[in-house]
Order: structure tokens, then C-alpha cells, then sequence
């Protein structure tokens, strides 16, 4: 389920890379997977896939978050 306007509006600059990251990588693999099913993959994920992968950022001192990874994309804690 995609992140609202609210939730992003909450989050560390740090964590919403890591957000924008995971979802450019999963479109990324739907574009990949319905390629080799030959379906039609929708604009909006064609978009979101083309895009370029933002930076993983330290976090900021005292940023809680920055203690969490997913452990998919980031090879270590951020």
C-alpha cells in the first residue's frame, strides 16, 4: 500500500529515501515480471521505475529511525 501525503509529511529525510528507494525497486520488478508475462505494465509504474535511485542518507543524530533497515536494499543499518 502506498505511503499518503500525511504519513510522508512524519518521516526523517533519511527514512523517505529509504521509502522512495523501495518503491522505485518494486516497480522496477513488476515492469521486469510483466515484461516476461507480456502483460501491460501501467504508465504510473513505467514512470516510477524509469526514476533514478536516491542516495542512502546516514541519519540525522538523534533520528530514531535510523537504527531500522529493511535489510532488501540496504546492506547495513543506516
Amino acid at each position: 500500500m502506498p505511503t499518503t501525503k500525511e504519513q510522508y509529511a512524519k518521516k526523517s529525510k533519511a527514512e523517505m529515501f529509504h521509502i522512495l528507494r523501495r518503491e522505485i525497486l518494486t516497480a522496477r520488478l513488476r515492469a521486469t515480471v510483466d515484461k516476461q508475462l507480456h502483460r501491460p505494465t501501467p504508465d504510473k509504474v513505467r514512470r516510477v521505475a524509469a526514476m533514478e535511485l536516491p542516495p542512502i542518507l546516514s541519519p540525522e543524530p538523534g533520528d530514531p529511525w535510523g537504527r531500522r533497515y529493511c535489510g532488501c536494499c540496504c546492506p547495513e543499518e543506516l
